[in-house]
């Protein structure tokens, strides 16, 4: 049995059966919880795995965790092992009686309906693929994966516990993602919250694809650093204290965390819709706000991100045009674009809209801002032959950068007074486009002819 992390009111611990588990009355697997993605190759190492083991006494499956949520076992850490033994067991019922008597289980999960696509289909390929090896299977086979093949059930009663034990069960086997961290450690700070709350802010969470949550917190890293004239040429768990701030549940706190606490106030108990804003005014460069607020600021943040180049496009479809349609502006093409030094000056470009659209929303001025933006940011694409990141990050943390004049700024003017360089020599390639715009605004120099 595993040592109990000592933040965690494991409800209970013990090793079961296979059986046993898919004898669980009330089995669940969440509505939050991620599509089914085991691959084929999961699928025939789990096979292969269980009858290499099969003359052993006992053969451990791992650790499965459950968050008792009043009449439901709903699994927090375990969905695709359960879900690839249910299709095992599935088919091995056509041929065993004993496997087909599972199926008079009191639980839920037989009957649980998989409506996500990529779950269908992950499913449909991976029962096929079992069908075809069941011959692979024996009567002592058989009795092996019902009795000797066994778990680790651990059952906690609060779902952040459960989801906490689930991450620091998994970083001791396997290398997490700096957000799975934070996730771990903002549920940490919950536990004043009711459950029901609690699973409503997890469902949006594990509704965000793990690769958007990834790039989406890159994104923020450079703007948070950036902001602050600092290097973030790379967001992994050792930087995952710039999520990290203040909690509010604390009886004493010091004057700058005053401002926090009134707005806390005014939104619990004051702010009323539609006659006042209810949303918690988050601002990148300002503190974190540690538990449910964090959350909540993911996903204003998931959504600014999802929503910028449709506003690109609607407030100037020049630029959009350029970076992301046809590559092609007044017939000049972009041919670069595909480039890695291109991609990382489109981030720059874009995260730069994020840091002012936060700051400042949207406004008719937004074709201007955009545009400033835009002759800032590729400017660094015109000049240099070959962009690695380190030039984009140095780029941006110069006392010229947009950041820093975005920062600043008290009124959208503030932005559209800034002073562009023009180019006066073009050493990169496939770029016409761009060249175009730059040239059409005034800022590409042309020496005059004597």
């Amino acid at each position: 049995m595993p040592p109990d992390d000592k933040n965690a009111k494991i409800a209970e611990a013990k090793v079961i059966t296979l059986t046993e588990l898919y004898t669980l009355e009330n089995l669940k697997i969440p509505e939050y919880q991620r599509p089914y993605k085991w691959t084929e190759k999961n699928v025939n190492s789990l096979i292969d795995d269980i009858i290499s083991n099969k003359d052993k006494s006992e053969y451990r499956l791992g650790t499965l965790v459950f968050y008792k949520n009043k009449e439901t076992l709903d699994i927090v850490d375990g969905q695709q092992r359960i879900v690839t033994l249910m299709l095992i067991l599935r088919a091995l019922s056509e041929n065993y009686k004993k496997v087909n008597e599972l199926y008079d289980a009191k639980n839920e999960l037989w009957g649980h309906k998989f409506n996500n696509p990529i779950s269908q289909n992950n499913i449909f390929k991976n029962y096929q693929l079992i069908k075809q090896r069941i011959n692979d299977f024996d009567e002592p086979t058989v009795d092996f994966l019902l009795t000797k093949c066994t778990f680790v059930k651990i059952v906690l009663n609060d779902v952040s516990e459960a989801f906490q034990f689930f991450d620091s069960q998994n970083s001791r086997g396997k290398e997490l993602e700096p957000h799975d961290l934070l996730k771990a450690y903002h549920l940490r700070e919950m536990r004043e919250i009711p459950s029901d709350e609690q699973t409503e802010i997890i469902e949006k969470w594990e509704d965000i694809d793990t690769d958007e949550l990834a790039n989406l917190f890159e994104y923020l890293y450079r703007i948070k650093n950036w902001s602050k004239s600092k290097s973030a040429r790379g967001f992994t768990k050792d930087e995952i204290n710039i999520f990290k701030g203040i909690s509010l549940n604390n009886k004493i706190y010091y004057p700058y965390e005053r401002i926090f606490y009134v707005a806390e106030f005014f939104i619990e108990k004051i702010a009323k819709a539609p006659l006042v804003e209810t949303e918690y005014p988050f601002q990148l460069d300002n503190i974190i706000i540690n538990g449910k607020r964090f959350f909540e600021m993911i996903y204003r943040y998931s959504k600014l991100k999802k929503d910028l180049l449709d506003l690109i496009r609607k407030c100037n479809f020049e630029i959009y045009n350029i970076l992301y349609a046809d590559h092609k502006y007044n017939g000049k093409d972009y041919t670069g674009y595909y480039r890695v030094g291109d991609d990382y000056t489109k981030i720059l470009f874009e995260c730069a809209c994020i840091y002012f659209l936060d700051k400042f929303g949207e406004s008719k001025e937004l074709k201007k801002v955009f545009e400033k933006i835009f002759l800032w940011a590729f400017y660094i694409r015109l000049v240099k032959a070959r962009i690695a990141f380190s030039s984009i990050d140095i780029y941006a943390t110069q006392g010229d950068s947009f950041f820093k004049y975005i920062k600043e700024a008290l009124y959208i003017s503030d932005i559209l007074k800034v002073q562009l360089k023009p180019v006066y020599k073009i050493d990169s390639t496939g770029v016409d486009a761009i060249v175009e715009y730059f040239e059409k605004k005034g800022l590409l120099y042309k020496p005059q002819k004597s």
